[in-house]
């Protein structure tokens, strides 16, 4: 029977065409210990920067993992891939694609063996551009070929940034899909607010000054240098790779698009 079950999960594999991404943000420091009753929703449990933590943003990771997971139960012949690397020296060698692994296991969602067998790692990016292309190569290194359609499950205002910037650099020319999901501010952003023209007046601050931070130090940058291989983008991946790892993979079809180190 177990020897059956695992044929059944290879040939589904096997068939797989659609790919779907969950981008990490951040690393869950599950080795430091966490509330097993409610895993990550502590903003403790994670290495977070100070503009994560204004609007709570690591619940939102939650809701990635969530949905990426529901996402993949939903699409037929599909397979989920947590993409990020180890960006965090204060972590250990721990990549953000492992941490939303494990957070994924402490939530309860592989129960089902034939859904957990299709959850992969892709434990290098360093960028936005990178969880999308090592991703398509980490699935072809799975399944032997290329995806047929992309499904990116992140943050609401990057959305912009795969759609306009990350899939007209890799001419993709297949189906796909951006879920947006949060950041969503909390009563407690709003602590000092009165009235509700107040909250709204900086609800409206907040998410115009997102938006400007995206266009000036995302959008505007990959659209100067789509594969992020000039001096200002790869100067970021070189800070967030503190454990040297590079680039490993080595793809005919996206060979101008990765680095050589």
């Amino acid at each position: 029977m177990a020897r059956l079950r695992r044929l059944r999960i290879f040939l589904l594999i096997a068939k797989s065409m659609s790919l779907i991404i969950v981008p990490g943000h951040s690393i869950w420091k599950y080795f430091e210990g966490y509330d097993s009753e409610a895993p990550g929703t502590s903003s403790s449990e994670w290495e977070l920067a100070s503009f994560q933590k204004e609007a709570d943003d690591h619940l939102a990771f939650i809701e990635h993992v969530k949905i990426g997971v529901d996402q993949l139960i939903r699409t037929e012949n599909s397979i989920l891939i947590f993409s990020g690397g180890q960006t965090k020296e204060s972590c250990g060698p721990i990549s953000e694609a492992q941490s939303y692994w494990f957070l994924a296991k402490a939530l309860g969602l592989y129960e089902n063996q034939s859904v957990a067998s299709r959850i992969h790692t892709e434990e290098y990016a360093r960028d936005s551009f990178e969880n999308v292309l090592f991703s398509i190569l980490r699935y072809k290194e799975i399944v032997g070929d290329y995806p047929k359609s992309l499904t990116i499950v992140g943050l609401g205002f990057k959305k912009a940034r795969f759609v306009h910037q990350h899939f007209p650099a890799l001419s993709w020319e297949g189906e796909y899909e951006y879920i947006s999901v949060g950041p969503t501010l909390l009563d407690s952003f709003f602590s000092d607010c009165v009235t509700e023209a107040q909250r709204k007046e900086k609800e409206e601050a907040y998410f115009s000054d997102l938006e400007s931070s995206e266009m000036k130090y995302a959008v505007s940058e990959f659209s100067r240098d789509p594969f992020g291989k000039g001096p200002v983008l790869s100067a970021k991946r070189r800070l967030r790779d503190p454990f040297k790892r590079g680039c490993p993979y080595r793809d005919e079809k996206y060979f101008d698009m990765l680095d050589s180190n």
